[in-house]
Protein backbone atom coordinates (compact mmCIF):
# COMPACT_ATOMS: atom_id res chain seq x y z
CA UNK A 1 0.00 0.00 0.00
CA UNK A 2 1.37 3.41 -0.85
CA UNK A 3 2.17 6.18 2.03
CA UNK A 4 -0.33 8.84 2.03
CA UNK A 5 1.03 12.36 2.63
CA UNK A 6 -1.18 15.23 4.02
CA UNK A 7 -1.73 18.77 2.66
CA UNK A 8 -1.21 21.46 4.74
CA UNK A 9 -4.20 23.57 3.21
CA UNK A 10 -7.05 20.87 2.59
CA UNK A 11 -5.74 18.86 5.36
CA UNK A 12 -6.42 15.81 2.80
CA UNK A 13 -4.32 12.58 2.85
CA UNK A 14 -3.13 11.75 -0.93
CA UNK A 15 -0.53 9.92 -2.96
CA UNK A 16 2.83 11.66 -3.46
CA UNK A 17 1.86 11.90 -7.11
CA UNK A 18 -1.08 13.94 -6.00
CA UNK A 19 1.19 16.53 -4.72
CA UNK A 20 3.30 19.58 -6.68
CA UNK A 21 6.04 22.19 -5.85
CA UNK A 22 4.62 25.21 -4.55
CA UNK A 23 7.00 28.25 -4.67
CA UNK A 24 7.11 29.91 -0.97
CA UNK A 25 6.79 33.18 -2.95
CA UNK A 26 4.95 32.66 -6.22
CA UNK A 27 6.64 31.55 -9.38
CA UNK A 28 5.77 34.11 -11.58
CA UNK A 29 7.62 36.66 -8.95
CA UNK A 30 10.43 34.79 -7.87
CA UNK A 31 11.17 32.97 -11.13
CA UNK A 32 15.25 32.56 -11.39
CA UNK A 33 16.25 32.62 -8.08
CA UNK A 34 19.20 29.90 -7.26
CA UNK A 35 17.49 27.55 -4.76
CA UNK A 36 14.30 29.21 -4.60
CA UNK A 37 11.94 28.21 -1.51
CA UNK A 38 9.05 25.77 -2.39
CA UNK A 39 7.13 23.34 -0.24
CA UNK A 40 4.79 20.40 -1.24
CA UNK A 41 1.00 20.84 -1.66
CA UNK A 42 -1.57 18.89 -3.22
CA UNK A 43 -2.32 19.71 -6.81
CA UNK A 44 -5.69 20.26 -6.05
CA UNK A 45 -5.34 23.26 -3.87
CA UNK A 46 -2.32 24.15 -6.06
CA UNK A 47 -4.80 24.18 -8.62
CA UNK A 48 -6.95 26.31 -6.97
CA UNK A 49 -4.74 28.85 -6.07
CA UNK A 50 -3.44 29.32 -9.29
CA UNK A 51 -6.50 30.76 -11.17
CA UNK A 52 -8.06 32.29 -8.02
CA UNK A 53 -5.97 34.14 -5.68
CA UNK A 54 -2.30 34.14 -6.98
CA UNK A 55 -3.71 35.34 -10.61
CA UNK A 56 -5.34 38.36 -8.84
CA UNK A 57 -1.94 39.13 -6.93
CA UNK A 58 0.04 38.50 -10.37
CA UNK A 59 -2.02 40.04 -12.08
CA UNK A 60 -4.27 42.95 -11.05
CA UNK A 61 -1.92 44.30 -7.81
CA UNK A 62 0.62 46.62 -6.71
CA UNK A 63 3.33 44.00 -6.61
CA UNK A 64 2.20 43.23 -10.15
CA UNK A 65 2.56 46.77 -11.36
CA UNK A 66 5.66 47.38 -9.39
CA UNK A 67 7.68 44.30 -11.63
CA UNK A 68 6.15 45.60 -14.63
CA UNK A 69 7.37 49.11 -13.87
CA UNK A 70 10.99 47.55 -12.73
CA UNK A 71 11.29 45.41 -16.10
CA UNK A 72 10.02 42.08 -14.49
CA UNK A 73 6.89 41.61 -15.68
CA UNK A 74 5.94 42.64 -19.63
CA UNK A 75 2.74 44.85 -19.19
CA UNK A 76 1.61 43.74 -22.64
CA UNK A 77 1.29 40.15 -20.96
CA UNK A 78 -1.01 41.41 -18.76
CA UNK A 79 -4.94 40.52 -19.86
CA UNK A 80 -6.63 43.50 -20.99
CA UNK A 81 -8.37 45.25 -18.24
CA UNK A 82 -6.39 44.10 -15.39
CA UNK A 83 -5.11 47.11 -13.11
CA UNK A 84 -8.22 48.65 -13.64
CA UNK A 85 -9.96 47.27 -10.49
CA UNK A 86 -7.42 47.76 -7.82
CA UNK A 87 -5.24 50.60 -9.08
CA UNK A 88 -5.60 54.35 -9.84
CA UNK A 89 -3.71 57.16 -10.70
CA UNK A 90 -5.18 60.17 -8.24
CA UNK A 91 -4.33 63.88 -10.01
CA UNK A 92 -5.61 66.97 -8.36
CA UNK A 93 -6.84 69.54 -11.21
CA UNK A 94 -6.58 73.41 -10.57
CA UNK A 95 -9.98 74.10 -9.53
CA UNK A 96 -9.64 71.54 -6.40
CA UNK A 97 -11.25 68.54 -7.69
CA UNK A 98 -10.28 65.06 -8.74
CA UNK A 99 -9.48 63.21 -11.45
CA UNK A 100 -9.43 59.30 -11.29
CA UNK A 101 -7.19 57.91 -14.56
CA UNK A 102 -7.54 54.14 -14.68
CA UNK A 103 -4.17 52.04 -14.99
CA UNK A 104 -4.18 49.83 -18.03
CA UNK A 105 -1.59 47.59 -19.95
CA UNK A 106 -0.59 49.24 -23.11
CA UNK A 107 2.04 47.60 -25.37
CA UNK A 108 5.40 47.73 -23.50
CA UNK A 109 4.28 50.71 -21.06
CA UNK A 110 1.14 51.11 -18.83
CA UNK A 111 -0.84 54.23 -19.33
CA UNK A 112 -2.05 56.73 -18.89
CA UNK A 113 -0.23 58.04 -16.20
CA UNK A 114 1.84 55.85 -14.46
CA UNK A 115 4.78 54.51 -16.75
CA UNK A 116 4.21 58.02 -19.01
CA UNK A 117 3.90 61.28 -17.89
CA UNK A 118 1.23 63.40 -19.83
CA UNK A 119 1.73 67.56 -20.11
CA UNK A 120 -1.36 69.82 -20.72
CA UNK A 121 -0.49 73.00 -21.87
CA UNK A 122 -1.94 75.79 -24.00
CA UNK A 123 -1.76 76.17 -27.45
CA UNK A 124 -0.25 79.42 -29.30
CA UNK A 125 -2.15 81.73 -30.20
CA UNK A 126 -5.36 79.92 -28.58
CA UNK A 127 -7.00 79.14 -25.39
CA UNK A 128 -7.40 75.70 -25.78
CA UNK A 129 -5.18 72.97 -23.51
CA UNK A 130 -3.99 70.07 -25.33
CA UNK A 131 -2.64 66.81 -24.12
CA UNK A 132 1.01 66.02 -25.17
CA UNK A 133 3.12 62.84 -23.70
CA UNK A 134 6.80 63.47 -21.84
CA UNK A 135 8.21 61.79 -25.29
CA UNK A 136 6.89 63.71 -27.39
CA UNK A 137 7.46 67.13 -25.97
CA UNK A 138 11.18 66.11 -24.93
CA UNK A 139 11.79 64.78 -28.30
CA UNK A 140 11.40 68.85 -29.53
CA UNK A 141 13.92 71.69 -29.98
CA UNK A 142 13.56 74.25 -27.70
CA UNK A 143 12.44 76.56 -30.77
CA UNK A 144 9.67 74.33 -31.51
CA UNK A 145 8.49 74.50 -28.11
CA UNK A 146 8.24 78.01 -28.17
CA UNK A 147 6.89 78.31 -31.28
CA UNK A 148 3.97 75.77 -30.56
CA UNK A 149 3.10 76.82 -26.74
CA UNK A 150 2.32 79.34 -24.69
CA UNK A 151 4.80 78.81 -21.66
CA UNK A 152 3.40 81.90 -19.76
CA UNK A 153 0.60 80.06 -18.92
CA UNK A 154 0.93 77.15 -16.35
CA UNK A 155 2.00 73.40 -17.17
CA UNK A 156 -0.48 70.50 -15.87
CA UNK A 157 1.57 67.56 -15.57
CA UNK A 158 -0.11 64.34 -15.26
CA UNK A 159 2.13 61.68 -13.56
CA UNK A 160 3.20 60.83 -10.23
CA UNK A 161 5.04 63.28 -8.09
CA UNK A 162 8.35 62.13 -8.21
CA UNK A 163 7.94 61.29 -12.19
CA UNK A 164 5.97 64.90 -12.80
CA UNK A 165 8.72 66.73 -10.72
CA UNK A 166 12.07 64.71 -12.75
CA UNK A 167 9.78 65.80 -16.21
CA UNK A 168 9.43 69.76 -14.67
CA UNK A 169 13.27 69.59 -14.63
CA UNK A 170 13.72 68.27 -17.84
CA UNK A 171 11.62 70.97 -19.60
CA UNK A 172 13.07 73.29 -17.72
CA UNK A 173 16.84 72.44 -18.94
CA UNK A 174 15.63 72.35 -22.59
CA UNK A 175 14.08 75.96 -21.92
CA UNK A 176 16.60 77.06 -20.93
CA UNK A 177 14.72 79.63 -18.03
CA UNK A 178 14.61 77.50 -14.83
CA UNK A 179 11.71 77.89 -12.46
CA UNK A 180 9.81 80.71 -15.26
CA UNK A 181 8.08 79.73 -17.94
CA UNK A 182 7.25 76.73 -16.35
CA UNK A 183 4.34 77.51 -14.09
CA UNK A 184 2.95 74.15 -13.22
CA UNK A 185 1.97 74.78 -9.38
CA UNK A 186 0.12 71.55 -9.41
CA UNK A 187 1.83 67.95 -9.04
CA UNK A 188 -0.41 66.23 -6.89
CA UNK A 189 -0.56 62.82 -7.87
CA UNK A 190 -0.19 60.00 -6.35
CA UNK A 191 -1.33 56.12 -7.09
CA UNK A 192 -3.95 54.39 -5.37
CA UNK A 193 -4.37 50.86 -4.49
CA UNK A 194 -6.45 49.00 -3.15
CA UNK A 195 -5.91 46.01 -0.97
CA UNK A 196 -9.18 43.28 -0.89
CA UNK A 197 -9.83 39.71 0.40
CA UNK A 198 -8.51 38.36 -2.63
CA UNK A 199 -5.07 39.69 -1.84
CA UNK A 200 -4.58 39.69 1.84
CA UNK A 201 -5.73 35.67 1.33
CA UNK A 202 -2.45 35.52 -1.20
CA UNK A 203 -0.13 37.32 1.27
CA UNK A 204 -1.59 34.82 3.84
CA UNK A 205 -0.79 31.88 1.93
CA UNK A 206 2.73 32.92 1.25
CA UNK A 207 3.10 33.53 4.86
CA UNK A 208 1.55 30.30 5.46
CA UNK A 209 3.62 28.68 2.95
CA UNK A 210 7.16 30.39 4.54
CA UNK A 211 5.68 28.46 7.74
CA UNK A 212 5.67 25.31 6.03
CA UNK A 213 9.21 25.60 4.53
CA UNK A 214 10.74 27.22 7.60
CA UNK A 215 9.48 23.60 9.87
CA UNK A 216 11.11 21.23 7.21
CA UNK A 217 11.92 18.24 8.37
CA UNK A 218 12.77 19.20 12.06
CA UNK A 219 8.85 20.58 12.93
CA UNK A 220 7.29 19.29 10.09
CA UNK A 221 3.74 18.39 12.40
CA UNK A 222 3.26 21.83 13.25
CA UNK A 223 1.90 23.48 10.29
CA UNK A 224 -0.94 20.98 10.42
CA UNK A 225 -1.59 21.83 13.99
CA UNK A 226 -4.82 23.10 14.67
CA UNK A 227 -3.50 26.28 15.41
CA UNK A 228 -3.36 27.23 12.28
CA UNK A 229 -6.83 26.22 11.54
CA UNK A 230 -8.39 29.83 10.60
CA UNK A 231 -5.73 30.79 8.64
CA UNK A 232 -6.27 27.49 6.59
CA UNK A 233 -9.95 28.73 6.14
CA UNK A 234 -9.25 32.36 5.36
CA UNK A 235 -6.35 30.80 2.33
CA UNK A 236 -8.97 28.23 0.42
CA UNK A 237 -12.54 29.83 1.42
CA UNK A 238 -11.58 33.36 2.04
CA UNK A 239 -13.26 33.29 5.58
CA UNK A 240 -12.83 35.71 8.06
CA UNK A 241 -11.98 34.40 11.67
CA UNK A 242 -14.21 35.84 14.65
CA UNK A 243 -10.95 37.05 16.07
CA UNK A 244 -10.80 39.35 12.90
CA UNK A 245 -9.05 39.57 9.48
CA UNK A 246 -5.05 37.99 9.87
CA UNK A 247 -3.73 40.17 7.62
CA UNK A 248 -2.46 43.79 8.20
CA UNK A 249 -1.45 45.46 5.07
CA UNK A 250 1.31 48.23 6.00
CA UNK A 251 2.06 51.06 3.27
CA UNK A 252 5.95 52.02 3.68
CA UNK A 253 7.48 53.92 4.45
CA UNK A 254 5.94 54.02 7.77
CA UNK A 255 7.09 51.06 8.46
CA UNK A 256 10.59 51.37 7.05
CA UNK A 257 12.39 52.29 10.16
CA UNK A 258 14.99 50.75 12.28
CA UNK A 259 13.13 48.15 13.95
CA UNK A 260 12.77 46.42 10.55
CA UNK A 261 15.86 47.09 8.50
CA UNK A 262 14.92 44.12 6.07
CA UNK A 263 11.46 45.26 5.12
CA UNK A 264 13.90 48.31 3.74
CA UNK A 265 15.37 46.05 1.66
CA UNK A 266 15.20 45.94 -2.55
CA UNK A 267 13.80 42.79 -2.83
CA UNK A 268 11.08 40.07 -1.79
CA UNK A 269 11.25 39.18 2.47
CA UNK A 270 9.91 36.60 4.05
CA UNK A 271 9.61 36.40 8.34
CA UNK A 272 8.60 34.68 11.01
CA UNK A 273 8.43 36.02 14.53
CA UNK A 274 6.60 35.42 18.12
CA UNK A 275 4.99 38.13 19.80
CA UNK A 276 2.03 38.93 21.95
CA UNK A 277 -1.39 39.50 20.40
CA UNK A 278 -2.79 42.86 22.21
CA UNK A 279 -6.25 40.94 21.72
CA UNK A 280 -5.93 38.33 24.18
CA UNK A 281 -2.81 38.83 25.21
CA UNK A 282 -1.44 35.66 24.19
CA UNK A 283 1.26 34.48 22.34
CA UNK A 284 1.12 34.89 18.97
CA UNK A 285 3.13 33.69 15.48
CA UNK A 286 3.26 36.48 13.34
CA UNK A 287 4.66 36.48 9.58
CA UNK A 288 6.09 39.80 7.88
CA UNK A 289 5.95 39.40 3.81
CA UNK A 290 6.86 42.10 1.73
CA UNK A 291 6.19 41.80 -2.14
CA UNK A 292 7.32 45.18 -3.13
CA UNK A 293 9.61 48.13 -1.75
CA UNK A 294 6.03 50.08 -1.04
CA UNK A 295 3.81 47.51 1.27
CA UNK A 296 4.41 44.44 3.94
CA UNK A 297 1.49 42.76 5.01
CA UNK A 298 2.29 41.42 8.64
CA UNK A 299 -0.33 37.91 9.00
CA UNK A 300 -0.72 36.71 11.90
CA UNK A 301 -0.55 32.96 11.51
CA UNK A 302 -1.95 31.85 14.99
CA UNK A 303 -3.32 34.03 17.25
CA UNK A 304 -2.87 31.66 20.13
CA UNK A 305 0.64 29.77 19.20
CA UNK A 306 0.28 26.63 21.92
CA UNK A 307 3.13 24.74 19.88
CA UNK A 308 6.06 27.54 19.78
CA UNK A 309 9.03 26.62 18.15
CA UNK A 310 11.55 28.98 18.96
CA UNK A 311 13.95 27.37 16.20
CA UNK A 312 11.65 28.56 13.26
CA UNK A 313 12.13 32.36 13.79
CA UNK A 314 14.04 34.09 11.25
CA UNK A 315 13.50 35.57 7.50
CA UNK A 316 14.62 34.68 4.13
CA UNK A 317 15.62 38.11 1.60
CA UNK A 318 15.12 37.63 -2.00
CA UNK A 319 17.76 39.85 -3.40
CA UNK A 320 16.20 40.83 -7.13
CA UNK A 321 19.95 42.35 -8.20
CA UNK A 322 21.29 39.38 -7.39
CA UNK A 323 18.93 36.67 -8.14
CA UNK A 324 20.20 35.25 -4.49
CA UNK A 325 18.16 34.17 -1.16
CA UNK A 326 19.88 34.84 2.14
CA UNK A 327 18.74 33.36 5.37
CA UNK A 328 19.04 35.07 8.41
CA UNK A 329 18.39 33.55 12.26
CA UNK A 330 16.65 35.51 14.74
CA UNK A 331 20.05 36.35 16.08
CA UNK A 332 20.99 38.13 12.80
CA UNK A 333 17.90 39.86 12.72
CA UNK A 334 18.27 41.57 16.51
CA UNK A 335 21.87 42.40 15.42
CA UNK A 336 20.42 44.33 12.26
CA UNK A 337 17.96 46.01 14.61
CA UNK A 338 20.89 46.90 17.03
CA UNK A 339 19.22 44.85 19.78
Amino acid sequence: MKQLKQCPYCLKHKTPKDFNKEHVVHKAASAGFENNLTVKICKDCNDLFAITIDSEMGNDSFEAYKRSALGGKNPSSLLKGNLSKRLRVKTKETDGTYTFLPVKPSGDALDPAVARSELRLVAKNSIETVSVSADELLAMSRDELMEKYDFSKPIKITGLTSEAATLKEQLERKLGTPGSQVQNKKLEAQLEYTVDGDIQRSAAKVAFNYLIARCGATNKELPFSADFDELRKFVMEGKEPATGRPVNPLLFPQERNKDHPLLKEDGYVAMLEYGIDISTGKRCLIAKIKLSIDYCYMVTLAREATETRADIEGAHVWVLSSKKIIFLDATQIDKLRGM
